[in-house]
């Protein structure tokens, strides 16, 4: 038998693993050494120093003018008479002065934003410091003066604009608010008024445009209507948002004096649109801050006039606010040129509140009427006493009496009222509606010396034409009239 030689496996392995054991415990103590060697002790963090470097500082009492040429328009100069900034040559011209003042804090003390960026100014085109650049000219006494131009934005983290010194032949970065401030041509410095009024004091608002009138009228609090060139309610949602809007409404700039030249160049010698807003009398309080008196201050019924001229492409109009012109935004204004009484019409003829109703009358088809009386007493408690809710404010019953004077249920009534007023439009009536014949029902309504008079005309088998004072619109279901049917016999049971 032929002898096969074996090796000791185990004893081999056991002595690799010595081996390879001794030299990771080498690598590990020498790396171990050369990381303790070359350990350091930690320093505190570079300081950064502050970049900015002072290029001019004055006085305000000293400074007497400086002239701006923007970005665009013409340039114009701010002169100071005794403690007065006016627009020289335009005396009369009546200027923000909050403007003004950020204006001559950053002239009397002017500085570079960051010296990092002084730069051989090369071509001053390259970096907007060419003929549309900023200027600002600056005059001080005892002859001190000096000028800066700001061009293009600096692609930084942070925003900055490249700029220039009394000409230097080198470059540096202003702060952008520098430019915001100065790069503004004049009619922007002007006193823009604020137009904006609470619309709870709003009674009535009249456009006229192309000899046509188109007004809508409060009536109650949170309920308007259209007052010409026809009758009827105004959908809730629409009203609430031009109340919204006029809340926030702002004039833009200030453009020019209304004169007859003026007029005739912004298209306002025939206005494109002429809004009048009629406010109700008012009560304006003050407290004194010295001694804490409270005084009022009766302001009488007055209206707010503003006519509209030609538009400004992608911006919005120019419009007359009572001896000047402004620019007027579409974002802030742009509400004013809704003048379409169609767009605010209601889709729901009877959308009084029953609080407000005094007397309504329902007469059917076959001509039988029901007419009812809507009175508000107070809740009376079970211990006789005037019942209130948490803010003190005293609690209402409704007590209804029909035509012949009998106390109708309160409850059945309001069931039959809320299917009233949750009638509404399925659509709109393509063409224009001539009723004939008699009407399916009649709904007559009188609140706080106002009357509506609304009425369904069969237009098929399944849909009724609604009318409003006469005019129509809208058309609603047959089974919606059928329902308020039912519950006016299960009211007269």
């Amino acid at each position: 038998m032929k002898k096969v030689r074996i090796k000791n496996a185990s004893l081999l392995s056991f002595n690799r693993v010595i081996v390879f054991t001794a030299i990771l415990a080498v690598i590990v103590l020498a790396s171990y050494y050369i990381k303790l060697s070359g350990h350091k002790p930690s320093t505190k963090p570079p300081i950064t120093h502050d970049t900015k470097m002072l290029l001019f500082k004055g006085e305000e009492s000293d400074l007497e003018s400086f002239t701006v040429k923007p970005s665009s328009g013409d340039k114009y100069t701010i002169i100071r008479i005794e403690d007065i900034f006016m627009i020289k040559g335009y005396p009369e011209y009546e200027l923000n002065q909050s403007i003004i003042n950020e204006m001559v804090d950053s002239l009397i003390y002017f500085e570079a934003e960051d010296l990092n960026f002084v730069a051989d100014i090369g071509t001053i085109d390259d970096h907007g410091l060419g003929e549309n650049a900023t200027e600002v000219k600056v005059k001080f006494k005892n002859n001190r003066s000096y000028h800066f131009k700001i061009g293009g934005r600096i692609p930084t983290d942070i925003p900055k604009d490249y700029g220039s010194f009394n000409g230097e032949d080198k470059m540096y970065a202003f702060s952008i608010t520098i430019k915001e401030l100065f790069d503004q041509e004049m009619n922007w410095l002007h006193i823009v008024p604020e137009i904006n009024f609470s619309p709870d004091l709003l009674e009535k608002v009249t456009f006229e445009e192309n000899n046509q009138r188109f007004t809508l009228s409060r009536q109650a609090e949170g309920l308007w209507s259209i007052q010409e060139p026809f009758s009827y309610p105004v959908s809730d949602i629409k009203i609430s948002r031009f109340l919204e809007s006029i809340g926030r409404m702002r004039l833009a700039s200030f453009v020019a004096k209304a004169n007859l030249e003026n007029t005739h160049q912004y298209g306002l010698d025939n206005p494109h649109i002429k809004v009048t807003f009629l406010l109700a009398p008012s009560i304006i309080t003050s407290t004194s801050l010295i001694d804490g008196q409270q005084s009022s201050k009766l302001i009488d019924q007055q209206e707010i006039i503003i006519q509209i001229g030609h538009p400004i492409a992608g911006i919005g109009f120019y419009c007359q606010y009572m001896d000047n012109i402004y620019q007027a935004s579409d974002l802030s204004m742009g509400f004013m040129l809704e003048t379409n009484a169609l767009y605010y019409i209601s889709q729901f003829p009877i959308n009084v509140p029953l609080n407000l109703i005094d007397t309504i009358s329902i007469t059917q088809k076959g001509g039988l009427e029901h007419s009812y009386t809507v009175l508000l007493v107070e809740h009376i408690l079970p211990n006789n006493l005037i019942g209130e809710d948490s803010q003190g404010r005293m609690l209402y019953d409704f007590f209804i009496t029909s035509g012949e004077g009998t106390e109708v249920s309160s409850e059945d009534f309001t069931k039959l009222y809320s299917l009233l007023m949750t009638t509404g439009s399925n659509g709109n009536l393509s063409n224009i509606y001539e009723p004939s014949g008699l009407p399916f029902m009649q709904v007559r309504l009188s609140f706080k010396g106002y009357e509506r008079l609304i009425e369904f005309y069969p237009l098929d088998a399944l849909h009724s034409a609604i009318g409003v004072d006469g005019k129509f619109y809208h058309f609603t279901d047959m089974n919606s009239l059928k329902e308020i049917e039912t519950q006016l016999s299960l009211l007269n049971d």
